[in-house]
């Protein structure tokens, strides 16, 4: 079972992931995308800095950014999944880098937690 970047949108993220663990297969694989700490602040770092500069005030971290938070380390993400009962954790870094244009910026912007 695959979920890219989507976990952290569930309204109970631990329970919801929980369950998916729990319907696998004896030996089946639950891989989650997850982004490391910091490694958007590219794209985040100026729209909120433009939201805060037109509405007056720093804008609320949105609830998913606080989930998706919960996982945004190598430790973090395997004490969760342990913590869910999901065994043999492995977690594995891969490194992608997205050229940054405001094509993509707004992209990523839209279809995230921070919309």
């Amino acid at each position: 079972m695959q979920c890219a970047f989507g976990v952290f949108f569930l309204p109970d993220v631990d329970a919801a992931a929980a369950r998916l663990a729990g319907l696998l297969r004896p030996g089946g694989t639950f891989a989650v995308t997850t982004r490391r700490q910091g490694s958007a602040d590219d794209v985040v770092g100026p729209l909120v800095q433009a939201l805060t500069e037109r509405a007056g005030r720093t804008p609320d971290r949105p609830e998913v950014a606080r989930r998706a938070a919960q996982a945004d380390t190598d430790g973090k993400l395997s004490g969760w999944l342990s913590g869910l009962g999901v065994l043999g954790v492995d977690v594995r870094p891969v490194e992608r880098d997205v050229p940054l244009t405001p094509d993509s910026a707004w992209k990523f912007a839209m279809g995230s937690g921070i919309r």
